[in-house]
């Protein structure tokens, strides 16, 4: 897998888009979606109790964090309160959320006990909690499949004040352009994204 580092002040113009659409990241066994939150990323249980306000796995809304475990290819999307009668009903902890027609949240692993050393999960941030969460999420590492790799890689030579600070490809530096030509020649391929400020 290729490695790229960004070197930035704020890379967030770069990965705003993509945040919404689909990173995967890498985090150690099978394991509750609040201890992903607080001891994998790094955020308090107060931020996690406050400002992520909607959860859904695998599209399914989610109301208790510490009881929800996260498997390999789940899907993840937080974001912070909605308002309105959707947000109310959505709304992690609701007392509307009888009105919700989906069951209980289920990992697509099929076993939540699974006991692979690291997975692969599939995030997906929402309005508020890509300011929050964005950054730490990249400056832990965010993987990209090669079109939308090739897309940030752009967007940041479009972008004042980023560069890229690093590529490594098997363990061999690359220059930015040297990157991308080879995301270009190779094919399917994906890229391992790691931002410093």
């Amino acid at each position: 897998m290729m490695e790229i580092c960004l070197k930035a002040e704020n890379p967030m113009p770069a990965f705003f888009p993509v945040l919404q659409q689909r990173v995967d990241v890498e985090v150690p066994g099978s394991q509750s979606l609040e201890s992903i939150i607080t001891n994998v990323w790094g955020f308090d249980k107060d931020f996690a109790a406050t400002k992520i306000g909607t959860v859904f796995l695998n599209g399914t809304p989610v109301d208790d964090m510490e009881s929800t475990r996260v498997g390999d290819g789940d899907v993840v999307a937080l974001s912070g309160p909605m308002p309105g009668l959707a947000g109310a009903i959505l709304r992690k902890g609701s007392p509307f959320a009888g009105l919700r027609r989906a069951g209980r949240p289920e990992t697509r692993s099929g076993d939540s006990g699974n006991r692979k050393d690291h997975i692969r999960i599939h995030v997906k941030l929402f309005n508020s909690l890509i300011g929050d969460m964005g950054p730490r999420l990249l400056q832990t590492g965010v993987i990209l499949d090669r079109k939308t790799a090739l897309s940030v890689l752009d967007s940041v030579a479009r972008e004042p004040g980023l560069s890229v600070e690093k590529a490594l490809v098997d363990g061999a530096e690359l220059s930015a352009e040297e990157a991308r030509r080879r995301l270009l020649e190779e094919g399917s391929r994906q890229v391992r994204f790691v931002c410093s400020v």
